[in-house]
């Protein structure tokens, strides 16, 4: 059967820029990997009649429409009866969604208030879906080859009924591709292509994605033979040609990599962070398992605790100020003493919008390292509005840590 997927947002707060939208972009990435077509995502309106008329437009043979939001106890919530009115069915709460809800909220160790049980209540008909995380069942109601499965609009609910059993109902139709990934850094978009420009991937669907961590590049391969082994194969042809910047192992991300040549040289790291105030430290400890090489972090704006807590000395920030090569220098040597001399990595800048002169604009940033190899420190001019230069200053600071530990 042809099945293609059609993801359907259900929530004024994304609209109204309140919440930004997380789900769609999670649940691609699944229905990408999993061979499943996704044909379109829309944002609706809470609205009355907004969510059921789109259900209706969107109806046909061999489709699925995989909604989050509208599943909560309040007035706000849609979804269950807007649903039945498209599908033309009756809203009937179900003995099994209800025992459902109460399970869940004795777990919860809370009483369940009369608004509680409305989460039972689903279209006439329809299937049963476990929440695992949530108070609110879900469901999936289907006429004529066309199908709704309603999610709740919480990240981590949606992310639980795929792994629990969305994941596995919706790829039973599907023709799962080959995939490869890697990632690149300190290497821009315009300089890759040029080094890939004669590089032929016939049959091979290729994707390059930039973000503040580098670039992730995709092969994804269909059709006869093994598709895995085509795909991988035609990324090792692009990694050839990439060379130093590729991430290795292949597959693994900034992060990642730098967390394994840490673990090879048996230091820990510890950061020394300004303009950037844990931003560094955080995403690298975003990783599993980091704990046996993130030491710790320090945030140092004023001055003195650059001085108290890291080592600078009071001449180097007077002569030459805090944004600075020296300065660079000594925070990342504080950082490294502070973790019994693994890798200090250090960042201090002008992040704006205010701040910058002449000699020393707004986007000027030092990043600089010290570890028993050596040390070195690196000045930055970064674009963009201060958010973004503190988030590419994290991660040029992290991109410095990988490429001076890792094995090339």
């Amino acid at each position: 059967m042809n099945q293609d997927v059609v993801i359907v947002a259900v929530a004024d707060e994304i609209l109204q820029a309140r919440r930004t939208e997380t789900n769609a972009a999670w649940l691609s990435k699944r229905l990408v990997e999993s061979g499943i077509a996704l044909t379109e995502i829309r944002v609706v309106s809470d609205t009355p009649g907004a969510f059921a008329d789109t259900l209706r437009s969107l109806r046909r043979p061999g489709r699925t429409v995989v909604s989050t939001g509208g599943m909560g106890p309040t007035r706000d919530d849609r979804t269950r009866s807007e649903s039945a009115a498209a599908f033309g069915r009756k809203l009937t709460r179900s003995d099994e969604a209800l025992e459902q809800v109460r399970a869940r909220y004795e777990r919860l160790g809370r009483p369940m208030d009369e608004s509680a049980y409305v989460q039972a209540d689903i279209p006439e008909g329809s299937q049963v879906v476990f929440n695992p995380q949530g108070t609110a069942p879900c469901f999936l109601v289907e006429s004529d080859g066309f199908r709704h499965i309603a999610l709740p609009g919480v990240p981590r609910e949606v992310r639980a009924v795929w792994e629990h059993s969305l994941g596995a109902m919706l790829s039973q139709a599907a023709d799962r591709p080959g995939i490869g990934r890697l990632f690149t850094h300190g290497l821009g978009e315009s300089e890759q292509e040029t080094r890939m420009a004669d590089l032929a991937l016939a049959d091979i669907e290729f994707c390059s994605l930039p973000g503040f961590f580098g670039v992730e590049i995709q092969c994804l391969a269909r059709g006869p033979g093994d598709r895995q082994a085509r795909a991988e194969q035609a990324l090792e042809l692009v990694a050839q040609r990439l060379g130093s910047a590729v991430v290795r192992p292949l597959g693994s991300n900034l992060v990642q990599s730098l967390h394994l040549a840490l673990r090879k040289r048996g230091w820990k790291v510890f950061f020394a962070e300004s303009c950037t105030a844990g931003l560094a430290a955080s995403e690298v400890a975003a990783v599993p398992g980091i704990s046996d090489c993130l030491a710790g972090g320090v945030v140092a704006y004023a001055n003195d605790i650059k001085h108290s807590l890291l080592g600078v000395s009071l001449e180097t920030l007077r002569v030459h100020g805090a944004v600075s090569r020296e300065t660079a220098l000594e925070m990342a040597r504080g950082a490294s003493a502070l973790c019994g001399g693994g890798l200090g990595l250090s960042i201090t800048g002008v992040a704006g919008p205010d701040g910058g002169t002449a000699e020393k604009p707004v986007g000027l940033i030092w990043i600089a390292h010290c570890c028993p190899e050596g040390e070195s420190a690196v000045e930055l001019r970064l674009l963009g509005e201060r958010d973004e230069i503190r988030r590419r200053a994290a991660w040029r600071a992290i991109g410095l840590g990988w490429s001076v530990t890792r094995e090339i």
